[in-house]
């Protein structure tokens, strides 16, 4: 089973574990299984109540698969891009942007691509179309950058079969980005090793 980060998730609001017990009516055992990341036996009931007294839904009591890179270089370039650009948000926690996050870590995975790409991209919005239109990518970034600007805003179209067109190291880019437009990371599960 996925690991727990309810204790993650109290602490970032503030709340201590008699206050979470208390306000999700579980007994004190039992989140402290929970808060331990003990999921031997998770009840639903218990894990629901818990995440109401967060103010989060079940999902997010459970941390994201992990994220892997290209490279240590395409990780530092991501996370100094979703920085530099304002889409990392404290006031939740230090979350990334789902959005940007998946653009970004498909503009980022080689530095050839960033290096052509990052005038294009800005806190307020990237221009995905002048992107394809002015920047001349390979059939394979092509795919990606079409699969990443659909993921970043819907504008554009491609249908998921030509991801398999793509070698398998920039597969693997596509269905990271899909995985980070999903669920809402945190810059701590990028910075812890």
């Amino acid at each position: 089973m996925a690991k727990l980060i309810i204790k993650e998730l109290a602490e970032s609001r503030g709340i201590n574990r008699s206050q979470l017990q208390i306000k999700a009516g579980v007994t004190l055992p039992m989140l402290n299984r929970y808060w331990n990341n003990d999921t031997d036996s998770v009840h639903l009931a218990s894990i629901d109540k818990i995440a109401e007294a967060l103010g989060v839904q079940v999902r997010d009591l459970f941390a994201p698969e992990v994220i892997e890179f290209k490279s240590p270089d395409h990780k530092a370039r991501f996370l100094r891009a979703m920085q530099d650009l304002g889409k990392v948000w404290p006031e939740e926690g230090n979350k990334l942007d789902p959005e940007y996050a998946a653009l970004l870590y498909v503009l980022t995975a080689d530095l050839s691509t960033w290096q052509k790409s990052s005038s294009y991209v800005a806190r307020t919005g990237i221009d995905i179309e002048g992107l394809l239109q002015e920047v001349d990518f390979s059939g394979g970034y092509m795919v990606l950058v079409q699969w990443a600007g659909n993921l970043f805003n819907s504008q554009q179209h491609i249908d998921p079969v030509e991801l398999l067109r793509l070698d398998e190291s920039n597969y693997r880019v596509a269905l990271t980005s899909l995985t980070l437009r999903k669920y809402s990371f945190r810059l701590k599960q990028f910075t812890e090793e």
